[in-house]
């Protein structure tokens, strides 16, 4: 539909922007734009800012118990453990 192909299941017969093409050819542009931009923020934005917002409360939580910023190291290898606050 992207391509403004036109498939006549009926007559056989297969074209390239035809009339009929058109309107179909908006809407899927803006199918395949909005699932590309939805497969961006979940794939890539909502990680990042997750790990973001851990490494800010994270940092926040170290300033006001007066310990140096550096990153504390986690027990026997569970990378969850600080994250739920039993480190």
């Amino acid at each position: 539909m992207v391509m403004s192909m036109n498939v006549d299941l009926v007559g056989r017969s297969i074209s390239f922007g035809a009339p009929s093409t058109q309107w179909w050819t908006q809407l899927a542009s803006a199918i395949v734009g909005g699932l590309s931009f939805a497969t961006l923020l979940t794939l890539a934005l909502t990680p990042c800012l997750l790990v973001l917002g851990d490494n800010l409360s994270n940092g926040l939580q170290r300033l006001r118990q007066g310990s140096s910023p550096s990153r504390p190291q986690l027990d026997s290898g569970n990378r969850f453990q600080h994250s739920l606050g039993r480190a």
